[in-house]
């Protein structure tokens, strides 16, 4: 809740509340008096309820009394605006069929308040359509550790073309862009998307028409100095915006080399939203008739102006840049400053890094959960240097007493200072490892934003810390970073 402020959202959704509900308005009142509207996620819908799996199976009498039980615990809400019916069917066993027949029991109850879908795919954002009123995929391009993204970002418009509007149409166009690490979720290799990739993928969103936008923040977004910078821009900038696409979506306009493009038009000015969605610099030239009457294109939110002439644009955009040009007068607010969002992101570039620590991801050390899993599971989270007073960098919702964090190096190191920020670990020991065994070094007791402890200096490659217990008795273990000191 205390992040929502800061971020200028319009809406939050409460996860997972269960039968009976009485969770559920608390809940609703709370995020409202953070001055937000709430769209309820249908627990009986989610990953872990009844409907998982039964691909296209038709509801049963007692199913369809539990969906209208929701519509009567909050369907009377002035405050909710909306019913978030699922995230990403195709992946969790619900077919369109099914999900359609569940949509449709919440327009007989309730027919004035939208329902929204999450897909995955873009053929799923093209079938699942018919069962919500707000279409809402998430094409995460899944961006790559020193290079682009393992998808083009115009991969975000091919889903958003799905998506039939218009007059034949009520349906609305929404978006869920990447906006965290998928690292996080096991994929090596992966990374955040920068301040400007951000923006870039917001701007593709915008030309292929897409009228809102749903960002996971807290400890997914807020500790990635990208994300941080540019969100409560990309809040307003949108916000700046929404009166012109309101009256009509932007005009594609096609461009030689793959250039996005969309041409907004108020009365007499206008605007391009230009988005470079490849991973290279790139010249592109954009001639259009549209473009005829204009000559002078100032840039929006930064510095500088190019020219047209005959219709014809020709400009070169970095890797995953996008800009807005507008013609002399085209309304925009003047106190936006894409400048300041880049310095904003330098600066926390740089306070993740405490000097010193060889334990960050700039130093190449790893983080594992090893508490006797199969599969070890990359943390990078740990070792970002973000300690986020909003949300935690990791969480491990199976924590049992001995679970074991190991932070390996690329090289012998001389560790000797540990330390847990923004944790609720309330006591671990701390072991390295020497030939082959692990031997213990020190202990961690007491509570806290942040948790040290110092030993002798012993060359290793790897210091584990094994956590003993944590705050209230409970099963979730949450830590913000972790630094190791020679």
């Amino acid at each position: 809740e205390r992040i929502l402020p800061e971020m200028f959202f319009t809406f939050a959704s409460p996860v997972r509340v269960r039968p009976p509900f009485k969770e559920l308005k608390p809940l609703v009142q709370r995020l409202s008096e953070n001055g937000l509207l709430v769209a309820v996620d249908i627990p009986s819908a989610s990953r872990t309820g009844f409907t998982r799996s039964l691909r296209n199976t038709p509801l049963t009498e007692v199913e369809r009394k539990e969906y209208e039980r929701i519509i009567r615990t909050v369907g009377d809400d002035p405050r909710v605006l909306a019913w978030y019916l699922f995230d990403e069917p195709e992946i969790h066993g619900l077919g369109a069929r099914r999900l359609r027949e569940i949509y449709e029991i919440f327009k007989e109850h309730d027919p004035w308040r939208p329902v929204i879908v999450l897909n995955a795919f873009v053929d799923s954002t093209r079938d699942y359509q018919y069962g919500a009123d707000i279409s809402n995929p998430d094409p995460y391009p899944l961006f790559l550790q020193g290079r682009g993204a393992a998808k083009t970002l115009d991969y975000i418009g091919r889903f958003l073309d799905q998506i039939r509007t218009g007059e034949d149409s009520y349906r609305a166009r929404w978006v869920t862009p990447q906006a965290f690490d998928y690292a996080r979720f096991g994929r090596e290799g992966n990374r955040a998307p920068t301040a400007g990739e951000m923006r870039t993928q917001q701007m593709i969103a915008l030309i292929h028409g897409a009228t809102g936008f749903t960002w996971y923040p807290e400890y997914l977004a807020w500790d990635e100095p990208g994300v941080a910078a540019s969100l409560p821009f990309l809040s307003r900038e949108y916000e700046a915006l929404f009166p012109h696409l309101a009256e009509a979506a932007p005009e594609i306009l096609p461009t030689a080399g793959g250039l996005e493009a969309g041409l907004i038009r108020v009365r007499e000015h206008a605007a391009l939203l230009l988005a470079n969605p490849y991973w290279e610099t790139k010249e592109f030239t954009l001639e259009s008739p549209l473009l005829a009457n204009f000559t002078q294109w100032n840039h929006l939110g930064s510095e500088g102006s190019i020219t047209s002439k005959d219709g014809k644009i020709v400009m070169t955009l970095q890797p995953h840049q996008s800009v807005i040009l507008g013609t002399p007068g085209f309304p925009y607010p003047e106190k936006l400053s894409w400048a300041s969002v880049e310095e904003k992101e330098r600066t926390l570039q740089k306070e993740a890094v405490a000097p010193g620590n060889i334990a960050h991801l700039s130093t190449g050390a790893v983080a594992r959960l090893a508490d006797g899993a199969s599969r070890p599971s990359p943390m990078p989270a740990l070792l970002d240097g973000m300690k986020s007073p909003y949300g935690n960098g990791w969480r491990h919702r199976k924590f049992k007493p001995g679970t074991g964090i190991e932070i390996e190096f690329t090289a012998g190191r001389q560790p000797r200072r540990l330390r847990v920020m923004a944790s609720n670990v309330t006591a671990a020991s701390v072991e390295i490892e020497k030939e082959g065994q692990w031997l213990p070094k020190a202990r961690i007791t007491g509570s806290g934003e942040t948790l040290e402890t110092e030993w002798e200096a012993e060359e290793t490659r790897k210091v584990r810390l094994m956590i003993e217990s944590v705050a209230d008795k409970g099963t979730m273990l949450n830590i913000g970073d972790i630094e190791v000191y020679e």
